[in-house]
């Protein structure tokens, strides 16, 4: 079966974008969001109130959007604009440009306005603070939300080893020795390595051994797996039936909900947590053996959809995925502008836990409104210069 989950070059621009994708990548920012609002209600100061649970709840079943962005990144990296079409300078340019800019404005607001500049002010010397710099821009994230858009970009960056490694192996190996090996069982053997570098690092970040925050949360080589998995694919699900598919979704459902609740009840035992919860270990979730076991059946369970030509559409979450960087890169300044910097605001949302949703979803869409109304102020002027010179034409 083939699955089409790109931009076609023969298509108008309108039609290029999988709105099925971007309806994915609008929940899943939406989660990104809620999240984040809600972990600052998920405290041990504010411990087992119902906005406490509220917010636990949302990080809880919204720790998959990571990963599933990664994956989705992988997917749509894979068959469109390839660094083979348009060349490996051209490519990198291209990721630098859509990504790597936005990502530098965005740090820089944060720097001024989120108060990071006072931990770099507190350093003594300049090769401190230069040290600094370049680790926090180019892996951790000046704020430590961030740390995300440097792991894409260094996935970017391993993009091209990435797509050589299998077809490599398969040439010079197998194809040399007569080998029946197809090619799309190396992809599958390279994608398991991946996975065991995932589940190795994992669980020596979770024990301790190794620091989450250096060796998993921003760790391009942690998150490979997803990224490698959306890369192969298209090829992997043309030897997948749809029709044999349907009863692994009903599994991966079960166990899914299964992880949730396991999960839920760690999370909530006074015993293990604490008697306000300062035991937690929330901040380690991606780590947490249940929920890199669900994060990758959601990965597995999306894959199944598309294999089976999934195409549900959600016209606002589909407008919240086409604008899905914007709002990860902004969401922490308009939430700080809006709310947290209010101890009135924050009381009424204590008081009132479905506004931690409701604050979430409004700093979504004003974000993507404007971006999209920018986006459209920006084109104006080649808008304008095309109209001319159509006019010019008809007039000749």
């Amino acid at each position: 079966m083939n699955v089409v989950i790109s931009e076609k070059k023969s298509q108008p621009a309108s039609q290029e974008r999988n709105r099925f994708l971007d309806t994915l990548r609008g929940f899943a920012i939406l989660g990104v969001v809620c999240v984040h609002f809600g972990g600052s209600f998920a405290t041990p100061a504010n411990a087992w109130t119902p906005s406490f649970y509220t917010g636990l709840a949302l990080n809880q079943f919204f720790h998959f959007a990571v990963p599933l962005f990664v994956f989705i990144s992988g997917l749509l990296a894979s068959p469109y604009r390839s660094h083979r079409q348009i060349g490996l300078g051209r490519y990198y340019l291209e990721r630098i440009l859509s990504i790597g800019w936005p990502y530098l404005i965005a740090s820089i607001a944060a720097f001024f306005l989120l108060g990071v500049r006072q931990e770099l002010a507190g350093l003594a010397t300049d090769v401190e603070r230069a040290r600094w710099l370049f680790s926090r821009f180019f892996y951790y994230g000046v704020h430590p939300v961030f740390y995300f858009i440097p792991m894409i970009l260094l996935l970017y960056l391993l993009k091209p080893l990435l797509s050589w490694l299998a077809p490599a192996v398969h040439r010079l190996v197998v194809l040399r020795r007569n080998s029946a090996i197809s090619l799309r069982t190396v992809m599958l053997a390279v994608l398991g390595m991946l996975l065991a570098l995932h589940v190795l690092l994992g669980v020596l970040g979770n024990r301790g051994i190794l620091d989450f925050y250096t060796w998993c949360r921003p760790n391009p080589l942690f998150w490979a797996v997803y990224f490698y998995f959306g890369l192969v694919f298209p090829e992997i699900a043309k030897a997948v039936s749809p029709e044999k598919i349907k009863g692994w979704l009903g599994i991966a459902i079960a166990l899914i909900i299964a992880g949730y609740i396991l999960d839920w009840k760690v999370l909530t035992d006074i015993a293990v947590v604490g008697q306000n919860f300062e035991r937690s270990r929330a901040d380690y979730t991606y780590v947490n053996p249940a929920i890199m076991a669900v994060n990758l059946l959601v990965s597995m369970f999306v894959a199944g959809l598309l294999v089976r030509g999934a195409d549900k559409y959600n016209a606002i979450l589909s407008f919240l995925g086409k604008h899905s960087l914007q709002i990860y890169l902004w969401h922490i300044l308009v939430l700080y502008f809006i709310a947290w910097r209010y101890a009135s605001v924050l009381n009424t949302v204590k008081t009132a836990p479905e506004l931690i949703v409701g604050f979430a979803f409004f700093t979504a869409i004003l974000i993507a409104v404007l971006a999209s109304a920018i986006a459209f102020l920006l084109s104006l002027p080649g808008r304008y210069s095309v109209h001319m010179s159509i006019r010019k034409m008809s007039d000749s």
